[in-house]
């Protein structure tokens, strides 16, 4: 009880907070210092390389994707490591003034996603839950880990697809389809959204505003990555065997199926069946969408509600069953999940089942070596610690791998059981009832036989 008294003494505090707008700046300001901290001597060592020497190809004009681990998605990213290295070498080789640059972005991202979401959840719901949803869009431990700690972009691909899912609503397609068209272009990932979006357009809207979407949505990332290699006048051939690199379209890597990807596929790795080659196994996601697709086109009325649906549906598929899927991933839902399960369907269940979905997330994300992001600051403050960390890495790759696999497993599961249950909030009690009646008809079987 006392629990629950602090709880709702905080959320008191916050709606003070929020509602105050100099309050409500300061707390912005104090959240970008954080992450700004945060983001100096942390960093996944992989990923900052390949941001970094992305901004020395393109100093000296080299194809960025024709080198050896290089940039996986489309040129947009690209540019602003151009920028940063530009900056790097005006800092006087400042390597941590960099490391700062290159996350600056990703920290505006989650602070300006977070209002943008707050803003909606206040337009939305009432005062109570709208706090909520601007509590956990600062707060949530993800957003730190993935952005300034990390280092990955996807705060930025959240928050354009979530501007696009708002223009939407606000029937203002023209500037939906350029914001998902900006989140296609920036990481191709949101692209699986882009049903729930025709979905809606098509029950509210009309033909004529699908038309718009469609040629926005595709145009823009279109148009930009063409202009970025007519600019610098690389073979595109290079950035299209990395996009396929998954599906069986030129000359895929056969491993990269077995890399622990976040979901059943890293336990298929542990069985040592190599189905890369299989290329029916590794479309498995597409008929998946297209099931998830006929679902919500069937529905005589798709409103706001739904439409929240529909994206972690075909997220969560996706995420659940595609051959690459890494944990940055699951923080392109969250801004969804948070608006559905304290907005639209308020139950403790559901917060309950994202906290074990967010576990699960981190126990494959630490068995896939993520602590090493700590490294960096570690080896200043701690050279100790941060050897132990490495030799414990390296002891223990196998045990690690099988956690991996095994928790990639676990992902996938939770996965279905969480949307079956925002889908169908009967699902549970439903299962249960199926449960008992089987215990009851063992149980007589049992006794007839005695």
């Amino acid at each position: 009880m006392d629990i629950c008294n602090k709880i709702q003494s905080l959320q008191d505090k916050l709606e003070a907070i929020f509602s105050e707008k100099k309050l409500y700046l300061a707390l912005f300001l104090g959240f970008f210092v954080l992450e700004s901290v945060l983001s100096l001597w942390t960093g996944n060592q992989y990923d900052l390389g390949v941001w970094f020497n992305t901004g020395i190809w393109l100093d000296q004009g080299i194809n960025i994707y024709l080198p050896p681990h290089h940039l996986g998605y489309p040129p947009l990213w690209a540019l602003w490591c151009g920028v940063s290295y530009k900056l790097y070498l005006f800092s006087g080789l400042n390597f941590t003034l960099w490391t700062f640059i290159i996350k600056l972005p990703v920290i505006f991202g989650h602070l300006v996603l977070a209002h943008v979401v707050g803003k909606f959840a206040e337009q939305h719901f009432d005062k109570k839950n709208s706090s909520r949803i601007l509590f956990f869009m600062l707060t949530w431990s993800f957003f730190f880990f993935v952005g300034p700690i990390w280092g990955q972009i996807n705060t930025l691909s959240a928050l354009l697809t979530f501007l696009a899912f708002d223009s939407l609503i606000k029937n203002k397609t023209s500037r939906g389809a350029l914001f998902l068209g900006l989140a296609i272009a920036l990481k191709i990932y949101p692209l699986v959204t882009l049903p729930a979006f025709i979905v809606f357009t098509l029950k509210n809207y009309g033909k004529r505003d699908i038309l718009k979407l469609l040629v926005g949505a595709s145009s823009i990332p279109v148009f930009i990555t063409v202009i970025v290699f007519s600019v610098f006048q690389w073979d595109i051939l290079y950035f299209l065997r990395t996009v396929f690199y998954t599906t069986p379209v030129f000359e895929s890597n056969p491993t990269q199926i077995t890399i622990g990807c976040m979901n059943f596929w890293s336990y298929i790795g542990l069985l040592n069946i190599d189905v890369s080659l299989q290329w029916p196994f590794r479309l498995l996601w597409l008929p998946l969408l297209g099931v998830a697709f006929i679902y919500w086109i069937k529905k005589e009325y798709v409103g706001n509600r739904d439409f929240v649906l529909s994206i972690i549906s075909f997220y969560m598929l996706f995420m659940a069953t595609y051959g690459w899927v890494s944990e940055q991933l699951f923080l392109d839902i969250l801004p969804f999940l948070f608006i559905f399960i304290l907005g639209y369907s308020v139950k403790r269940r559901n917060m309950f089942l994202l906290f074990i979905l967010q576990l699960l997330v981190y126990v494959f994300t630490v068995a896939n070596r993520a602590l090493l992001i700590f490294s960096p600051l570690l080896w200043k403050i701690y050279p100790s610690l941060a050897a132990s960390l490495d030799y414990f890495h390296s002891e223990n790759a196998l045990l690690l791998w099988e956690i991996r696999g095994y928790s990639g497993l676990a992902v996938t599961i939770f996965i279905f059981i969480f949307l079956a249950t925002l889908l169908k909030p009967t699902f549970w009690n439903s299962l249960f009832k199926k449960l008992k009646k089987l215990l009851a008809l063992i149980l007589s079987r049992f006794q007839l036989k005695r």
